[in-house]
């Protein structure tokens, strides 16, 4: 059964097209636009990785950024390898998101997609070997 993908980016187009890419390559994707959504579907469903944006909306509780949502994300699924993206760079904290458990920091670019989908197969690549 192909990889369960789950994708969290308050940008609708932007997460359209992370959809298209995962899904055409062959994964199985579910896409939220709120850290308060993903939280929700995690606790839901099991998930092989966990894709989010650093700066999201605001919700009611107060959270905002990635940070504010991967302890739960931990503690609900601690085997999904979370991947953070962000489009500013000057804003996030890499080596506090690796610290707390991100696999991997993707910042946005001209080759943003392809790269997310390459790290995406590289990771699962490596996962199936150990």
């Amino acid at each position: 059964m192909a990889p369960h993908i789950l994708v969290i980016n308050d940008e609708p187009l932007i997460l359209a097209q992370i959809d298209k890419w995962l899904t055409r390559a062959g994964y199985r994707v579910h896409t939220s636009e709120t850290g308060g959504q993903g939280e929700q579907l995690v606790s839901q469903n099991s998930y092989d990785l966990i894709v989010v944006d650093y700066n999201l909306k605001a919700e009611q509780d107060g959270a905002k950024t990635a940070l504010d949502y991967i302890p739960t994300f931990k503690r609900l699924n601690p085997v999904a390898p979370i991947i953070v993206t962000s489009a500013t760079r000057e804003l996030i904290s890499i080596p506090m998101l690796l610290k707390k458990g991100v696999a991997k920091v993707i910042l946005a670019d001209r080759s943003f997609f392809k790269r997310l989908l390459m790290d995406i197969i590289e990771l699962f690549q490596h996962t199936n070997a150990d």
